[in-house]
Parts: C-alpha cells; structure tokens; sequence
C-alpha cells in the first residue's frame, strides 16, 4: 500500500502518517480526494469525507508533498499534451469524481479543442471590435466631411467658370450694366 520510503520526497516523509496515506491514496486513486480520505483511514460519512479532504488538499505541508511527489513520478511526462489530454479525460469520465471536478475537466478539454473561449479573451475581443467600429465610424465622418467640402469646391469651381467664360458677372447683372447710361468724365460728371 505504502511506498518505499527512501524513493518518497522529504516534503511527504515529514506529513504525519494520516496524511502521508491520504496523499498516497490520492494520486493513486486518481485525484479523488474522498475515496483517499476513506482509504487513508479518515472517518465519516461521504460528505464529511469531501469536507476533510478538501480542507488536507488546501493544507500547504499536504499540497507541497502532493506537488513535489506529483513532480517526480511524473517527470518524465511532463509536458506530454496526450498526457495533460488523457487525464482530462479520465477526470471527466469518472462518475465518482467531485462533480465541480468533472466539469472543470470538461471545460479545459473543451478549450483544448476550441469549442470555447475564455471569458478574458472573449471580453479583449469584444473591446477590440468596439474600437474598431469607432474608427470605422470617424472615418465615416471623415469621408462625409470630405465629400462635403468637395462639393463646395465643384460648386466653387462652377461660378470661377462662369466668371471666366462670362466676364467676371453673371449675364443678367452683365446687361444690366452695360444698359446704364455712360457718364463721360470729360463734362465733369454731369449727363
């Protein structure tokens, strides 16, 4: 049931017997905290069980010792995916896992395969998609600001033409003008 003591990390040789067999049993048992509570000798019913084995996994002499031991079985898997993907699997198939637990499981496998977002990154997205559609708009604006002014440049550029092919004035102001009795300078201003 016990291992050897000399391949244990000191971290677990200096828990008290009780818990060196609850973390023993816990990783044996595949993470099941209440099943190791009850195979470590713990008393009680099944939720006295999960009260006693949650309160030794946040202990941090038991977490340090799960940590460490954890760390050296598993070395030489580490950072194998298949592994990091096969536990998953295994704590979300496990009808006798903490049901927090198995949801949990779920919801890390389903990020792994992309059918979720994390509500961090889904919130950065949604910032950025706003920001856009602000620059979208002022460059909207910008453009019908743009084309305003370019009408009234063609508008402009229309009357310098008219000017330009009609003498400076508009046809009826032009005739206007050159109906109007000429003064000649020359009788002093009089008619």
């Amino acid at each position: 049931m016990s291992e050897p003591s000399h391949t244990l990390p000191a971290s677990v040789l200096a828990l008290a017997r009780l818990q060196q067999r609850f973390v023993l049993a816990y990783l044996r048992l595949k993470c099941n905290g209440t099943a190791a509570a009850r195979e470590a000798g713990y008393k009680g019913d099944a939720d006295s069980l999960a009260v006693t084995a949650s309160q030794l996994l946040r202990h941090p002499k038991v977490s340090r010792a799960l940590a460490d031991l954890t760390t050296q079985q598993l070395a030489p898997e580490i950072g194998s995916a298949r592994w990091v993907l096969k536990r998953l699997e295994e704590e979300a198939g496990d009808p006798h896992n903490f049901p927090p637990n198995r949801t949990r499981a779920l919801d890390l496998l389903g990020k792994y395969l992309g059918l979720q977002r994390d509500p961090t990154q889904t919130a950065l997205l949604e910032v950025q998609i706003e920001e856009r559609r602000a620059a979208l708009q002022e460059r909207k604006l910008a453009l019908e600001e743009r084309k305003v002014a370019l009408a009234k440049a063609r508008l402009e550029l229309d009357e310098l033409k008219r000017r330009a092919e009609g003498g400076g004035l508009p046809t009826a102001i032009r005739l206007a003008w050159v109906d109007e009795p000429k003064v000649d300078e020359d009788e002093g201003g009089a008619p």
